[in-house]
């Protein structure tokens, strides 16, 4: 599906957008590179679904219940902030 949206796209920006005189635009390798690191993240994902689909219920678990976080940053000791050292008088 998303193989034959780009071929449409392409086919569709070339006849009706570029003008007949020019060349057509080449895709650099610098261009292509995010796009295949994104299906390679999709494919990785689809084959991992599992571990994926544990880590996102988590996060939602985590986003509907905000008491632990909460609790968490409440009864943890503060941290002390950096001490100033003594200005230095001029002369």
């Amino acid at each position: 599906g998303l193989v034959g949206s780009i071929a449409l796209i392409r086919v569709g920006m070339r006849h009706f957008w570029a003008s007949h005189d020019r060349n057509t635009p080449q895709l650099r390798v610098a261009e292509g590179l995010p796009i295949a690191a994104l299906l390679l993240c999709c494919i990785a994902m689809t084959v991992q679904a599992g571990p994926v689909m544990r880590y996102m219920q988590n996060a939602a678990d985590a986003l509907h219940s905000p008491g632990t976080y909460i609790h968490g940053v409440l009864t943890q000791a503060p941290v002390p902030g950096p001490t100033s050292a003594p200005a230095k008088e001029q002369p």
